[in-house]
């Protein structure tokens, strides 16, 4: 008796990890030249690049990224996706824009170290979970590590903006649609004013590549642009 309830636990963890397997479906999207393409499909488990099929770099916010009901690429990425996987660190999946953690200049582009500054202070308010013990201290270094890690963001975001010409522009989703605005070549883009009733959320419902802005789900608002 006791064997055969091991066997049919056995094949049921074979099936579930089966199934769990069948779930994850590969998909292909690919741009053509520098065109922002958009392909729509259930991103509701995530999304994870597991083949890069171009000589362009495919890099997460950069040059591919998705919402609610698809994934975007540019820039020439052509890849494979794996839907309904586990969310990616953004730390991870973007090792090819950073070369040194140390090293504030190490970044390629400003969203990419904004992304790494969100990912160090979620890391270090996570910390405070790991231990009963030492719940005081981790929080105090948490609040000290946000603080400094902000601090130096604000130091070089002002930098940048005396450096850079910076145009705005507007560009609206119209129901459900997934519009895309053309701006030519710049280096980033910041929602300075929400227009619309639905939500803009960045990398959901807007995001940017190096030639335009992505906005959908009804998002319509005004952007900043950095050339």
């Amino acid at each position: 008796m006791r064997k055969a309830i091991v066997l049919v636990f056995v094949l049921a963890v074979a099936f579930l990890a089966v199934a769990s397997v069948d779930a994850q479906e590969v998909v292909s999207c690919d741009s053509k030249g520098h065109d922002h393409h958009y392909c729509h499909v259930d991103t509701y488990g995530g999304v994870t690049l597991v083949h890069q099929r171009s000589h362009s770099g495919c890099w997460k916010g950069d040059t591919w990224g998705y919402d609610s009901h698809g994934i975007w690429v540019s820039n020439g990425c052509r890849a494979d996706f794996q839907l309904g996987s586990q969310r990616v660190d953004w730390s991870e999946s973007m090792g090819h824009h950073y070369s040194s953690h140390d090293n504030y200049g190490g970044w390629d582009n400003d969203r990419d170290r904004d992304q790494w500054v969100d990912h160090q202070v979620d890391n270090a308010v996570g910390n405070r979970h790991k231990s009963h013990h030492d719940d005081a201290a981790v929080a105090v270094g948490a609040v000290l590590a946000a603080g400094i890690i902000a601090a130096v963001a604000s130091d070089h975001d002002d930098h940048d903006r005396h450096q850079t010409h910076q145009d705005l522009v507007t560009c609206e989703s119209k129901g459900g649609d997934h519009h895309y605005c053309s701006v030519g070549y710049f280096h980033k883009a910041e929602l300075k004013r929400q227009l619309s009733r639905s939500q803009c959320s960045y990398n959901r419902t807007w995001g940017y590549d190096s030639h335009g802005i992505w906005v959908s789900q009804g998002c319509r608002a005004e952007f900043w642009i950095d050339r």
